[in-house]
This record gives structure tokens, sequence and C-alpha cells, in this order.
């Protein structure tokens, strides 16, 4: 019996011995079974599918073209590994050291990255669309040009991170730290940046399209010519002329205002856009009802804000203008565009989807490739507009008829 013991014990150092002198994946993968550590070992294309390694050590090991697909790696230590072209689709890495990684090319498919820490990490490039990164420390990582299109990163510390050409629309920023961050140029349509400290970072030509910043902290944020359509800042903290610096359309302001960059009305439509400006106040629409003059709204709301309504801040007959402005590609789907000044816009490739642009000025837009579906474009001006390859499906055009052209 004392003789099989000692045999047993014999195999498993001999084994033991050659994976720690050898350094083969295929050994070190008993090896780490066996241990549960595995460190600076070599584990190139090891198959490690659905298994069960939690908390594991394999600090600075080999870990290219491993297939990690399903497996737990919650609270391991993969510290300085190079995951280079790694399988970790619907891994668990909740809370998974990941300090200094090499997860270029990775992939992470539905992985839950929660809590997890990612400092310093190389994620350059790397799809992490729809990924939880909730709770996760990203300080220092490298996330130029990845996609975080969906991504959930509520409450994760994005400080001193490399978000060149990334992607972060209908992102879940939640309460996110992105002090100092460069953003310039960054699509951030529809994200949620509820509470998000921005405090001093760099927002300059980014898009922030139906983006939510509702108590979010701008405090010396750069947001010159950044592109802020139906934007949402209730009670953000903001600076006083910051919005200034960007191009407003339909935002909420931090006061619960609406406020865009505006030009004047032309004489043309004058006729309709006082009244307008009467139905637009509750106070003014009830006074004009009250009044019993014979007047046309119209020409009742021009007496009265030119007589009382300028010296009371009102807004009349102003709409956002995006005259020549280059929107190539964006999602502006059900946006609130109307009234607005689109002459000569380039709106190539763009999602109009659900769009109000009732009254809007299209003349001489571009509007080749973009998708109408579903927009009302009552009273729309569209002269000279290029709509070749557009898609009409359940649109309402100028003068009132559904256009179905490209309905299936």
């Amino acid at each position: 019996m004392k003789r099989k013991i000692f045999s047993f014990c014999l195999v498993l150092l001999v084994g033991y011995v050659l994976a720690t002198l050898l350094n083969l994946p295929t050994l070190n993968v008993g090896l780490l079974k066996f241990r549960g550590v595995c460190r600076s070992c070599d584990l190139t294309n090891a198959n490690l599918v659905a298994m069960d390694l939690h908390g594991v050590d394999v600090y600075s090991a080999t870990l290219t073209g491993a297939d990690f697909s399903g497996a737990n790696l919650s609270g391991a230590n993969l510290r300085g590994a190079d995951l280079t072209g790694t399988i970790l689709a619907g891994a668990n890495l909740v809370g998974t050291d990941l300090r200094g990684t090499n997860l270029s090319e990775a992939n992470l498919s539905e992985a839950n990255l929660s809590e997890a820490n990612l400092s310093e990490a190389n994620l350059v490039g790397v799809d992490l669309g729809d990924v939880d990164l909730s709770e996760s420390n990203l300080r220092g990582a490298n996330l130029s040009e990845a996609n975080l299109s969906e991504a959930n990163l509520s409450g994760a510390n994005l400080s001193e991170t490399n978000l060149t050409g990334v992607r972060l629309s209908g992102a879940n920023l939640t309460e996110v730290n992105l002090a100092g961050v460069d953003l310039a140029g960054v699509d951030l349509t529809g994200a949620n940046l509820k509470g998000a400290n921005l405090r001093g970072a760099n927002l300059s030509t980014a898009y922030l399209t139906r983006a939510d910043l509702t108590g979010a902290d701008l405090y010396g944020v750069n947001l010159t010519q950044a592109i802020l359509i139906n934007t949402d800042f209730t009670d953000a903290i903001v600076e006083r002329g910051q919005l200034d610096q960007a191009l407003l359309c339909y935002t909420k302001t931090s006061d619960g205002s609406i406020s865009h960059t505006a030009t004047t009305v032309t004489t043309s439509s004058v006729e309709s856009c006082y009244g307008d400006y009467v139905r637009k106040y509750p106070d003014l629409l009830e006074a004009y009802n009250a009044s019993g003059d014979q007047l046309d709204i119209n020409v009742w709301g021009k007496n009265h804000y030119n007589r009382y309504g300028r010296s009371e801040l009102r807004s009349a007959c102003t709409t956002c203008n995006l005259q020549g402005l280059n929107l190539t590609g964006m999602d502006l789907s059900e946006v609130d565009l109307s009234g607005v000044n689109l002459i000569h816009a380039n709106l190539s490739g763009v999602d109009l989807a659900g769009a109000n642009l009732t009254r809007a000025n299209l003349a001489v837009s571009n509007l080749t490739r973009t998708n109408l579906t579903g927009v009302d474009l009552t009273g729309a001006n569209l002269r000279g507009a290029n709509v070749t390859g557009a898609t009409f499906c359940k649109t309402k055009m100028p003068g009132g008829k559904l256009n179905n052209a490209s309905c299936d």
C-alpha cells in the first residue's frame, strides 16, 4: 500500500517537474486544474471551455488564443497575462484581476466583467458592445477604437483612460468617473450619463444627441462644437456660458428650459411662428383665449412679444440652426427637429426613423441613403434636396400624404 502511494506521489512530482521545465500548454492545463496555480506558464491555444477556474492564479501567463468560452474566472488573478486573441465569450470575470493585461483582438462577447480590475489593460479595438463592465476599474486602460455601444459601465472608473475613437452610443455611464478624459469627437448618442463626473473632460466635437446628463458634473468641460440635439442637462453642474460653445438643438438646460443655437425666422414664416409662440406658453394661450379680442392669434402673439415677451426673456420666432452641418451617418432617430434650419446640411446615411421634422427647412440638403421611416415631414421644405436611395416608409410628406415607396 505504501509502495502504491509512493508511486502515485512520484508520478505527480515527475509531472510537476516536467511541466515546470518543459512549460508545455498541454501539461500546464493539467497543472492548472490540479493546483489552481500556473504563474508565467504557457497556455497558448489551451481548451478551457466552460471550466470552473474561479480564483485561479495565472499571473503573467501566456494565454494567446486560449478558449475560455463560458468559463468561470471570477476572482481569478490574470494580472499581466497575454490574452491576445483569447476567447472569453460568455465568461464570468466578476472581480477578476486583469491589471496590465493585453486583451487586443480578444473575444469578450456577453462576458461579465463587473467589478473587474482592468487598470492599465490594453483593449485597443476590442468589441465590448453590450458587455457588463459595471463598477469595473478601467483607470489608465487603453480603449482606443473600442466598441462600447450599449455596454453597462455604471459606476466604472474611467479616469486617465484612452478613449480615442471609442464608440459609446447607448452606453450606460451612470455615475461614471470620466474626470479629465479626452472624449473629443466621441459618439455618445443616446448614452446615459446621469450623475457622471466629467470635470475637466474634453467633449469638443462629441456627438451627444439624446444623451442624458441629468445631474452630471460638467465643471470645466470643453464643449466646443459638440452636437447637443435633444440632450438633457437638467440639474447638471454647468458654468455660465459653457453651453454657448456647443451646437444646441432642443436641448434641455440645467434649469429645465429648452434652448438651442438660434436663428431668426424669415418674414415669410412670421404668420405662423407668433401663433406657435403663444401656444408654447400656457399663460399666454390662456390670456389670448380670455382676451375676447378678434385679433388673429399670430397678430396677438406678435404684439405681445414686442411689448412684453422680449423683456420677459421669452423666445419667439427662432429655430435651431443646423445649416450646412455635416451629420453624415449619425443616429438621429426619434429626435425632435421641428422647424429646424437644415439648408445645405449633409444628412447622407443618417438614421432619422421616427423623427419629427415638421416645418423643417431641408432645401438643397443631402438626404442620399437617409432612413426616413416614420418621419413626419408635414410642412417641411424639400426643394432641391437630394433623396436618392432614401428610405420612405410610413413617411408623412410635406403635403400630408404618406409615402410607402420603400416598405416591404
